[in-house]
């Protein structure tokens, strides 16, 4: 099977991940194990192939429990063997924690959010600090509209210093760079001069983007994310993130154009069209290593964004900037889509010496924490003693 394992390996790495999911799904037919189906499942995610993906991690599961899958995956990291390239500390990593936290993951998108708060609380029963399985199930409960267990887990989180602040919820932190949710222009040279080029080049953007949206609608396709209703928040793709393609200057040379030679370094670029009555859910991004600068081409009356505590409106031709890590929401209670291209950049070039800009009454907390808050996080409530395996 080293064979077909490699040519898999080599298909992800080209992020042509539905033939890479195909490969390692024909490896699994011939013989079940708990890295094949991990893998497979993986590349079946990057390719939103979502009801296999399930499927497939489903699979990985079955063959150790979580707790012993959890346990096993532990030993093998402390005997300092490298995990990404032992099939052993794979097989336990897909039979524990990342194949809980994957099937949370798919689960909650597909909005099954009772499904997925069980496997997302497995994992904060066995590891109370994952910021990836808190994320995901504070998403769920938010969804499920359980305020009051939403509320708990965030203010259990912050006390035990695995995020800084109630809206700010990503799963990597930089503890090193300030805690602030609104960016401006005054705050840094360089998202000044990001403002300019973009509001500059907005003619020629909202033009580029009429062209693609008529003659060609096939490069408008659905986000993905589990956060709006079906078919009401669209995207055409610019630049990727992590993508070897680059920005795609044959289908938008004038928006390409204004990214080349960007004072910061773009993460990823798209046209974002949300539709009339839409609404996007409360969420945040991954990362507060990453800045998002909304250059707005097409608004309606009534359209709107909350970062935190603060709504704003975006206005054509001007550009709005916030932290991707602190929760935002979006709403188009308008009767034309609002268009904007979004700009995700990272915020590692900034200065440093920002000061924070939130209340004072949000300061930021120790970030000791101890086991006893942690513990609350897994037991959502539960009081008992949190032992490591």
């Amino acid at each position: 099977m080293s064979a077909t394992r490699n040519l898999g390996a080599v298909l992800g790495q080209q992020q042509r991940y539905s033939e890479a999911a195909d490969v390692h799904l024909l490896e699994l037919r011939f013989a079940e194990s708990a890295e094949a189906a991990g893998i497979a499942g993986k590349h079946l995610m990057r390719a939103e192939r979502l009801a296999e993906a399930e499927a497939a991690f489903r699979v990985a599961l079955k063959f150790e429990g979580p707790r012993f899958g959890l346990h096993c995956y532990r030993l093998c990291t402390r005997s300092k063997l490298a995990c990404s390239q032992d099939s052993q500390c794979d097989r336990f990593v897909y039979a524990g924690p990342e194949g809980l936290n994957a099937l949370g993951y798919i689960l909650r998108q597909q909005d099954r959010l009772d499904e997925a708060q069980l496997f997302l609380k497995q994992v904060l029963e066995l590891l109370p600090s994952d910021r990836q399985a808190l994320s995901n199930l504070a998403m769920a409960l938010q969804f499920s509209d359980q305020a009051a267990e939403f509320d708990a887990l965030t203010a259990d989180a912050v006390r035990a210093g695995i995020w800084r602040h109630r809206h700010e919820r990503p799963i990597h932190l930089n503890t090193e760079l300030p805690m602030r949710s609104w960016y401006t222009v005054g705050d840094s040279p360089l998202l000044r001069e990001a403002s300019v080029r973009l509001s500059d080049s907005f003619q020629k953007i909202f033009q580029e983007y009429q062209v693609l949206e008529s003659q060609l609608p096939s490069e408008i396709v659905l986000q993905n994310e589990g956060l709006a209703k079906p078919n009401s928040w669209k995207v055409i793709w610019i630049k990727r993130a992590g993508s070897m393609e680059g920005c795609r200057s044959t289908i938008a040379p004038n928006t390409c154009n204004a990214l080349r030679s960007f004072p910061l370094q773009i993460d990823s670029a798209r046209f974002s069209i949300m539709a009339p009555r839409a609404r996007v859910r409360p969420h945040c991004g991954q990362s507060n290593e990453l800045v998002n600068l909304h250059l707005a081409l097409r608004m309606g009356a009534a359209s709107a964004i909350r970062v935190g505590d603060e709504t704003r409106t975006w206005e054509e031709g001007r550009v709005l900037m916030f932290n991707d890590a602190f929760e935002h929401e979006l709403w188009n209670n308008g009767y034309d889509d609002r268009v904007i291209l979004l700009v995700r950049v990272h915020q590692s070039k900034l200065p440093q010496q920002q000061q924070n800009q939130l209340p004072p009454n949000n300061q930021r907390p120790s970030l000791q924490g101890d086991i006893n808050t942690r513990t609350n996080i897994a037991s959502l409530g539960k009081q008992r003693q949190h032992q490591e395996l």
